[in-house]
């Protein structure tokens, strides 16, 4: 019989918590994720702000908490989830670490700069206990897939592309960064372009182009306060692939002879389809149970986490 993992989520706020309830269709909580997995039980919310703690912890069970040292007091979690703001991940990782804790569940980025990094990862080399990291997409099957066409060959050479996203460089286009090391490796150079102060003072949104092997990406920075966009389009010699709908919607096009003007070859649409981004938390956390009862590997684990901050860092270094 496979044991319940106890779990504690530090930040009470729409990840943690909010963007959905019991009965939503979509899993777009830590809170929903967990719950719903019947090897994992709910101790409840951390929160500096204690109405926040109790809001959560009345909608999906378990005890408000306003420290961690108070939620630990009662009982180590197995679990620890961290949903805060972007600042505080870097001192509440270093705050759980004290702890006998058995896996930290993490929203990026770790830190807020270079010798932060350096520091984790000196840690974390030593811990006992696993880090997984919310980079969404390497957890959902589809995604998982093409990545797996794109590594046998199916969709040829990469030629360029162009990849759309904004609210911050570390913040959501390490989003970009990731899926895109996921699937092509880690590009090697970066021109930066531009820069919008879009959300975060201390995050800009940065449109740079890549360079992966001498062929480039366009990395467009969209100012979110007029609309949120994260889209890529990848074209290869054999195939072209597009990311819509921040990843709701996968396309997939080969090349066909051109019906109409002869000797020309066009991309024609081979197949769409909707992925589970909807559902990645559970996906997720369907990931860290096999992890803690059979040592599967983590898909998004805190080496790849550090890599798509020092990518965001040779882009544009964080102060």
């Amino acid at each position: 019989m496979i044991p319940k993992f106890s779990v504690l989520i530090v930040g009470a706020g729409q990840i943690g918590a909010f963007f959905d309830t019991p009965e939503s269709p979509n899993i777009l909580t830590h809170a929903h994720a967990f719950t719903k997995h019947p090897n994992f039980e709910l101790l409840g919310f951390m929160d500096i702000v204690p109405d926040n703690a109790a809001k959560a912890a009345a909608i999906w069970g378990g005890k408000p908490f306003g420290s961690l040292a108070e939620a630990f007091a009662q009982r180590i979690p197995d679990v620890v989830c961290v949903a805060t703001p972007d600042p505080t991940h870097y001192s509440f990782l270093l705050e759980i670490a004290q702890y006998p804790v058995r896996l930290i569940f993490m929203e990026k980025p770790f830190a807020q700069n270079i010798k932060e990094i350096e520091h984790l990862q000196h840690i974390l080399e030593q811990a006992t206990f696993s880090v997984a990291v919310n980079y969404s997409r390497r957890f959902v099957p589809e995604f998982i897939q093409v990545r797996e066409a794109i590594h046998r060959g199916e969709c040829g050479e990469f030629m360029g592309g162009a990849a759309s996203y904004g609210k911050g460089l570390y913040h959501n286009g390490s989003h970009m960064l990731n899926l895109l090391e996921y699937w092509l490796d880690q590009f090697t150079t970066a021109q930066v372009l531009d820069t919008i102060q879009d959300c975060y003072a201390h995050d800009p949104s940065v449109s740079a182009i890549l360079q992966w092997k001498n062929k480039p990406l366009m990395l467009q920075a969209i100012d979110c306060r007029c609309f949120t966009i994260f889209e890529l389009d990848l074209l290869f010699t054999k195939a072209r692939l597009r990311m819509v709908d921040a990843g709701m919607r996968l396309e997939i096009y080969e090349v066909q002879p051109n019906l109409m003007f002869k000797g020309y070859q066009n991309m024609v649409l081979k197949h769409q389809w909707n992925t589970g981004l909807n559902r990645s938390l559970a996906y997720a956390v369907q990931n860290i149970s096999d992890h803690l009862t059979q040592q599967t590997r983590l898909c998004c684990s805190w080496q790849h986490g550090l890599s798509a901050f020092r990518m965001c860092h040779q882009i544009l270094p964080m102060k």
